[in-house]
This record gives structure tokens, C-alpha cells and sequence, in this order.
């Protein structure tokens, strides 16, 4: 019971912070097109259809029509889907800890996975394809098949990497069950929406996934071989970053010394962190943006329980254990106050670091007002650039454009923005002066005016 007060208060704490980065499209926008049109079911518009299923969007709508369109009905939608994943955690780990404060403190250990929490603080579609993930997980360990499909289906509908773990997890049950009939009724209903969804899209677009003028073509393109190359060591850092590289440490400790060579691929869950680590390998680094933080959560989070699950099948002494995953939490819990040289792109929503960029945009904006400086003549960059009602929720009609350094009379800068070149940042420190720039734990926003 503590666990679920402890992360609806959280929710709460962040219940009032707009939109942030992927989700202002995959969250604001979607479900800000099915509320203005009524919730007619229909397809998204191409200029923000970036090709999943939008169950999501029209899942927050609904949650608007019922209680008003407002930013704490939106975080408070994800609630359900906290609450499942605090449950299914808390459940799956304890089926090797029977000592209650580990339990608890491993399962606090899940929660704070950076990444994981971080997505809690959004209104994320994430936090549905990790509940799925989890309901697979805990259908197959229990063996109830219902669950096993539900989680699927929910895999299906959120995005096309849930699509992807959705296979993933697929060819697992295969490899582990051996019962093809079987694990292929338990993935028809998942497979059904599937292809009737896209069937039906493509006889209504002409295309799936992607389309050529779609704002996210230049992020599926492929890369050359170097390219890859880089990709993969990007993806690797990813693996590792906000202080993960202390439990993998620990996890190819206990892989090499505990775990007897012939039955490493014994083990069920190494058998998926083998499928989905292929899988997400082959799938996300030979394109040129696909290697984002979020993408690898289901791999981080499925890697962590098997590592603390390890740890607690042990030979250790318990104040060994204890010792552990203390460490491991506070490694996590401090890995929020990590931010790179901005010349580093970082995840910004994977972590909390983020968090003072949303108050001093709320300071800029007051400024700007005080100012008279109309929106019309500031340029910016991801994540501010576009209409603030789909951060906000308000539409004063403020729409900032993508920044034209030379021409537009002010700009917005602030190192949470990765699109910022070196060169535009020379440019700006030679053709504008500072107006005001504001500074909060390593975040800054900085108002650019033109001499």
C-alpha cells in the first residue's frame, strides 16, 4: 500500500507540468485532434500521424471528454498504468525475495529506474507498453494465458515498438513454451488488430509507418557503415548511462561466476534479454534517430529484475544483498542530477534532470508577456517550438517558430535542446546579445535578441 501512496504522490508532484518532449505529439496532439473532432474514430491527420496505432491519444481523450481537458487529468490518466506496474513488479520480484524490507527496497530499486521514472513524471505512452511488457511476464510465470493476452494487445496498440517487444516476446513464449498452437492463439487477438489497423490505413493512406513527407522520414533513413558503428556504441552508452553500468557490473559478475556456463540459456529471462537485445540491435541502430533512452527500457527493466533476481538466489549473506541494492538505488537516485556539456546530446526525458527547464520556460513565457514580446517574433527549437496549447493546455495563441538566426528578432535557447548546432551557437554569440537568461540546477533558458 505504501508503494502505490508513494507513486500517486509523485504523480501528484508533477500533476501541473505540461507536455514535454516526444509526448506533446504522441500525447497533446493525438489526443487533441479525437477530442476537437468529438471522438470520431478515425485516422490521424498525416502532419501528426507518425504511424502507430493512436489507442493512447484516444484513450487521454476519452479521459478529457469524462473530466475536462486539463493537464492534471492527464496525469492522472496514467494512474492505472502506474499502479499496474507497481503491482506486477512487485509481484514478479517477489517470487525469489521472501525477506519483506528486500522485497520492498528491490522493488523501490524497479521504480527508480531513471528512465522508468522519469516517463512516470510525463504523460507517456510508454508506461502502457511497459505495463503490457509486464503482464506477459507475470501471465507467463503464474500461467495465466488472459494475461499473456492482454499484454499483448496492449503491446499492439501503443506504438510500433510495442509492436516489436509484442514479437519479441512472441518468439519467446515459443522458445520456452514449445507449444506452437498454443502461444499462437494467445498472440491472434494482438495479430488481428495488427493487420486489420494497418490493412485498413494502408487502403486509406497508401502508406505504412512512414510517409514521404513525413516529419520523421529523416529519422527511419538508413546510415552508412560508420554511421552504424557509432550507433552501436550510442547504444551501448544508453545501456549503461544514469548509473546503470553499476548493476550490469554486478549482473556479468554474477552471469560469469554464479550462473554455470551450460545453463545460462537455461534461464527464461535471458532468453528474452537475448531476443529483445537482437532485436533492438537489428531494429534501431542502422537508422539515423531510433537510439533514444525509451527505446531501450524494455531491455534496461527486463535486464534489472533478472540482475536483482540473481542477486537475491545469491550465495551472499543477506547484509551483502542489503548492501547491494542500496547501492544500486542510490547510484539510480543520484544518476537524476547527471547533465552532459551541451554539446552532448542527452535523454531528457529519461531522467529527471529535465525538471527545472519546465519552471523557467513558465518564467520566460511571464517575461516575454511583461515584455510585450509577441511569440510571432521568437524563433526556438525542439521541444518549444510549435503551438504552447499542446504543451499547456491553454491556447493563447502563441506559436513559436523554428529559429531563423539573422532574420527571427529574438531566439530561445537552453541546452535541454539537442537540435542546437555548435555553429548556431557561434552564430547567435556573434549577430545577438543576451536579453535574459535564466538558470536553475544546471538547466538554463536563455532569451537571444538580435543587435
Amino acid at each position: 500500500m505504501l508503494l502505490f501512496i508513494l507513486v500517486t504522490a509523485f504523480v501528484y508532484c508533477f500533476s501541473s507540468s505540461p507536455f514535454f518532449w516526444d509526448t506533446i505529439q504522441l500525447a497533446s496532439k493525438h489526443a487533441s485532434y479525437f477530442f476537437e473532432t468529438e471522438l470520431v474514430p478515425s485516422f490521424l491527420p498525416e502532419e501528426i500521424n507518425s504511424g502507430h496505432i493512436p489507442f493512447f491519444g484516444y484513450y487521454l481523450a476519452i479521459c478529457w471528454k469524462i473530466f475536462g481537458q486539463t493537464l492534471v487529468v492527464s496525469h492522472f490518466a496514467m494512474l492505472p498504468f502506474i499502479w499496474t506496474i507497481v503491482f506486477l513488479l512487485y509481484q514478479i520480484i517477489g517470487r525469489v525475495i521472501h525477506d519483506r524490507l528486500l522485497h520492498w527496497i528491490a522493488t523501490l530499486v524497479l521504480l527508480s529506474e531513471p528512465t522508468l521514472l522519469a516517463q512516470m513524471s510525463l504523460v507517456s505512452p510508454d508506461l502502457i507498453l511497459i505495463t503490457g511488457l509486464l503482464l506477459v511476464l507475470s501471465g507467463r510465470e503464474q500461467s495465466k494465458k488472459m494475461a499473456i493476452v492482454m499484454g499483448l494487445i496492449l503491446l499492439s496498440m501503443i506504438s510500433i515498438r510495442g509492436i516489436v517487444v509484442a514479437g519479441c516476446l512472441g518468439l519467446w513464449l515459443l522458445w520456452v513454451e514449445n507449444k506452437y498452437i498454443e502461444t499462437v492463439k494467445m498472440s491472434l487477438p494482438a495479430l488481428s488488430i495488427i493487420l486489420v489497423y494497418y490493412l485498413l490505413h494502408y487502403l486509406n493512406s497508401g502508406w505504412i509507418g512512414v510517409h514521404d513527407g513525413s516529419p520523421w522520414k529523416s529519422s527511419i533513413s538508413l546510415v552508412d557503415v560508420n554511421s552504424w558503428l557509432y550507433n552501436i556504441g550510442i547504444m551501448a552508452w544508453r545501456l549503461l548511462d544514469y548509473g546503470r553500468v553499476v548493476w550490469v557490473c554486478i549482473g556479468l559478475l554474477l552471469l560469469v561466476n554464479q550462473v554455470p556456463t551450460k545453463d545460462i540459456l537455461k534461464n527464461e529471462y535471458l532468453k528474452l534479454i537475448l531476443i529483445l537485445f537482437l532485436a533492438l540491435l537489428l531494429l534501431t541502430t542502422p537508422f539515423a534517430g531510433l537510439t533514444g533512452h525509451r527505446y531501450y527500457l524494455p531491455l534496461i527493466l527486463l535486464s534489472l529484475i533478472w540482475v536483482l533476481r540473481e542477486i537475491f538466489v545469491s550465495r551472499w549473506s543477506r547484509k551483502v544483498k542489503l548492501i547491494v541494492i542500496i547501492g544500486i538505488l542510490c547510484t539510480q537516485l543520484l544518476s537524476h542530477l547527471i547533465i552532459y556539456p551541451r554539446d552532448i546530446s542527452q535523454g531528457w526525458d529519461s531522467s529527471l534532470a529535465y525538471v527545472p527547464y519546465q519552471s523557467l520556460v513558465v518564467d520566460m513565457e511571464a517575461y516575454l508577456h511583461q515584455e510585450s514580446i509577441d511569440c510571432s517574433m521568437v524563433g526556438t527549437y525542439f521541444p518549444l517550438k510549435g503551438n504552447s496549447k499542446y504543451r499547456t493546455l491553454r491556447d493563447i495563441g502563441c506559436i513559436y517558430a523554428i529559429a531563423n538566426i539573422g532574420k527571427d528578432k529574438y531566439i530561445i535557447t537552453s541546452n535541454v535542446m539537442n537540435d542546437v548546432l555548435p555553429k548556431e551557437y557561434r552564430d547567435l554569440s556573434v549577430k545577438y546579445q543576451v536579453k535574459k537568461h535564466w538558470v536553475s540546477n544546471g538547466i538554463e533558458v536563455v532569451l537571444h535578441e538580435l543587435k
